[in-house]
């Protein structure tokens, strides 16, 4: 921040204006806003100052109040997937599935989509997610084997979200249309595995997984939390 107002100090070599972006404005170290504070309250004239943030709630009130605020919402999951099917050629089901797991954007998708691949999807689905009981060693090792890296840790929790979802639309549809779910290269098993279950512990699996990504979303300790979702998983 401090070399960016030296710069600024100058005017523009080329053009009329220049424009400074800030990524991760969300997650700046705790001495950094009072810095940037001074700036916002007397910009240089001729400089744009864009701060990017996944979360406004976690920028300073007294930073928040110095800009403007444009949000940029999430496209609507069907959307994702047409783009990548049009503009870089996917497959159907990659592309539903790429969509279900980018939160909206169109970037993210394509950022996954190679880590995507590593995910056993199967096993997942058999040994965690579908599966009727698990000891307690079962689900220690599971707690074990899930990644320790938020991002790693979300993809999977999304995942699994996506085949709980499947596992509810086995349940209800009249049809079981395979047209209709995020893995149909699994509608064997998602049939096998919906027979055994209620709708409503499918849909408190659902739950248990939205609360523990909003847990380490909000950083809590990613170890209790997996072990408390996994406590929990009845």
């Amino acid at each position: 921040v401090k070399q960016m107002q030296r710069s600024l100090a100058y005017r523009p070599y080329e053009g009329r204006r220049r424009v400074v972006i800030l990524t991760a404005a969300d997650r700046m170290a705790h001495d950094i806003p009072n810095t940037l504070l001074k700036t916002l309250e007397e910009p240089p004239l001729h400089t744009v100052i864009i701060l990017l943030a996944n979360n406004s709630r976690f920028i300073l009130p007294t930073i928040l109040s110095r800009c403007q605020s444009i949000r940029f919402n999430p496209l609507p999951s069907h959307l994702v997937s047409d783009w990548l099917m049009k503009e870089k050629g996917l497959e159907e089901n990659e592309a539903r599935l790429l969509a279900s797991l980018s939160e909206g954007s169109p970037g993210k998708a394509l950022e996954i989509k190679e880590e995507i691949t590593e995910i056993p999807r199967k096993e997942l689905l058999e040994g965690w997610v579908g599966s009727k009981s698990l000891s307690m060693e079962e689900k220690e090792g599971w707690v074990e084997s899930l990644p320790s890296q938020r991002e790693n840790l979300r993809l999977i929790l999304e995942m699994a979200k996506t085949l709980l979802r499947d596992l509810v639309v086995m349940k209800t549809s009249m049809e079981r249309e395979s047209s209709r779910l995020i893995h149909s290269d699994l509608a064997e098993e998602l049939k096998e595995i919906s027979e055994k279950w209620s709708l409503s512990s499918i849909l408190k699996r659902i739950e248990i997984l939205h609360q523990t990504s909003r847990a380490i979303r909000g950083n809590a300790n990613t170890r209790l939390s997996l072990e408390a979702m996994m406590l929990s998983w009845a």
